[in-house]
């Protein structure tokens, strides 16, 4: 019998009705944005009215993985959003390197456009000890691999643990591509520490 311990888990939601919020995602983009290749908004988007409906998806599908981690909520209160931010890039020759969202519990991306040909999102196993013996695998699987890729779905909901590092590799054209990006902690979490998150 096999038992896997301390697993990481990963969310993913194909939001049914993403239209009406990927649409007034983008227009704000398009309007915010500086066209340089590579810019990145302010982190308070959940804040503002137009980011509403997208804020409220996010909190009820944060029932689901409180659920399953079996979070005391009574104790720490409910999740709420620290920071929200979009991405915009059409140049996508650079990589944005491997990084985490310190003193956060959850982060998560929402893919507005999201074209095969861009960068896609690769996670890395975040298990120090585990690189320390890496023989070369017959077959790949999850036991053995040291990098997970999510190739992105337009209108798609991720959710992941904060700790988790993670990337965005390069891509071969120039499409656009949007994402907002967002971070979660405890009511209390305050008490904890002050969030942070990868720039």
């Amino acid at each position: 019998m096999r038992t896997d311990l301390f697993p990481t888990p990963l969310w993913t939601w194909k939001v049914a009705a993403h239209g009406d919020i990927s649409n007034d995602v983008r227009s704000w983009t398009h309007e915010h944005t500086d066209d340089n290749g590579r810019w990145q908004s302010r982190t308070d988007l959940h804040t503002l009215g137009v980011f509403e409906p997208l804020r409220a998806l996010i909190l009820r599908k944060t029932r689901k993985v409180l659920k399953d981690f079996g979070a005391d909520t009574e104790r720490h209160g409910r999740l709420v959003i620290t920071g929200m931010w979009v991405n915009h890039t059409t140049d996508h020759r650079f990589s944005h390197e491997t990084h985490t969202h310190p003193n956060n519990f959850l982060s998560g991306i929402y893919y507005v456009a999201a074209p095969p040909t861009m960068g896609s999102t690769a996670f890395v196993d975040p298990r120090p000890g585990a690189s320390v013996c890496v023989p070369r695998p017959k077959d790949h699987n999850s036991l053995n691999a040291m990098k997970q890729v999510l190739q992105p779905v337009e209108g798609s909901l991720i959710m992941f643990p904060a700790y988790l590092p993670h990337m965005v590799t390069s891509g071969i054209t120039d499409d656009e591509r949007i994402t907002v990006s967002f971070n979660l902690t405890f009511q209390d979490g305050e008490m904890m520490a002050k969030t942070l998150w990868g720039e």
